[in-house]
């Protein structure tokens, strides 16, 4: 065991002791990895500011000439990712998005800095031209305009943050990443997503079609020991608290969704608590809510075989009960590639 996952063990011992009853030690031992080496920089390139085939070729081919000036050992370069024509990955680790930045492609929003995991969770959803949508807790705003290009111009999305200052952030990426007509269908509001209600000003107490709940999480599918910060809260009490914020999340999201309509709820953690548990409890609440196939077939036994990394949703954990559908969940295991990230898709019925 080299020394650098020696002391992501020893550091984050009561998280590995917390997970470990539904880790094999050799997933331990691959999470410890991930967690110490630096993670590839991904982006998404903007088919809606690069519109035709030799657009987007000369966009990516600004971004092979800025890698090709950084003289990497080996060499940087531009990969697609297996599935999304429009996701891509930089070969070497060593390359981060300071390096890129600067490029005029990407403050022109024709490419956008964001994790393949965090692409996932809207793809996964698959809102229909013209739906009217809601994203719940928003920023900074990756996830919302993937929805906009999918609702198109006759559709709506609805662009929540709590937090203010986050919001400018989110307002930021919907003003460089969206042409006028797509950013007319976008609406930024800050409210506390748990209020949030019908009668809400621009609602017009008509319900949604879909709503993506990215929600707040403890933060485990994203941890780097060279990053202090993205670990340092972590306890069970941590987890407990998101636990309930997300429970919290859930039922306020429910009365928002109209019969018929799908809902993806996701996270960036690990924890069962924060994951399946969540969701298990909020379908014994809400007995006309049903676990659905994702909008992209990741859990297809072809996929499944392709990615070691991507398995299904756990149907037990301790004495807790689960869902038995919950096999059809995504669970992202996290890599020098990959955050990780949990992900299922659930239907509001029509009639019981």
């Amino acid at each position: 065991m080299s020394t650098a996952i020696s002391r992501a063990r020893a550091k984050l011992a009561p998280l590995f002791d917390h997970l470990s009853p539904f880790l094999s030690p050799t997933n331990l031992h691959n999470l410890s990895h991930a967690y110490t080496v630096p993670r590839h920089t991904t982006f998404r390139l903007n088919t809606l500011k690069a519109a035709t085939i030799p657009a987007t070729r000369q966009v990516l081919s600004d971004v092979e000439t800025a890698l090709s000036a950084l003289k990497k050992k080996p060499p940087a370069r531009v990969l697609p990712c297996p599935w999304s024509r429009s996701a891509f990955m930089v070969s070497n680790a060593t390359v981060a998005v300071r390096h890129l930045g600067a490029l005029p492609v990407h403050k022109a929003g024709q490419i956008h800095f964001q994790s393949w995991s965090s692409m996932l969770a809207p793809l996964c959803l698959a809102p229909n031209p013209g739906d009217r949508v809601l994203d719940m807790c928003a920023a900074p705003g990756g996830k919302s305009c993937m929805l906009a290009e999918a609702v198109g111009r006759h559709g709506t999305v609805f662009a929540n943050e709590i937090d203010p200052e986050r919001a400018k952030r989110l307002k930021k990426n919907v003003e460089t990443l969206l042409p006028p007509i797509i950013k007319a269908v976008v609406h930024v509001t800050v409210s506390d997503a748990r209020k949030l209600n019908l009668a809400k000003e621009g609602f017009t107490n008509v319900p949604f079609d879909a709503i993506l709940l990215d929600a707040p999480c403890s933060g485990e599918g994203i941890i780097n020991m060279s990053e202090p910060s993205s670990y340092k809260h972590w306890s069970l009490a941590w987890v407990e608290k998101h636990a309930r914020l997300q429970s919290q999340l859930l039922a306020a999201a429910h009365p928002l969704l109209r019969p018929g309509g799908h809902m993806v709820y996701s996270t960036c953690t690990l924890s069962p608590e924060e994951n399946e548990v969540v969701v298990s409890r909020f379908l014994a609440e809400f007995a006309d809510m049903e676990i659905v196939d994702l909008a992209v077939p990741f859990r297809s036994p072809d996929w499944a075989s392709q990615y070691a990394n991507f398995g299904p949703g756990l149907t037990a954990y301790g004495d807790e009960p689960l869902h038995p559908e919950l096999g059809m969940a995504l669970r992202v295991f996290p890599t020098e590639i990959y955050e990780g990230f949990f992900v299922v898709r659930m239907r509001k019925r029509v009639n019981l």
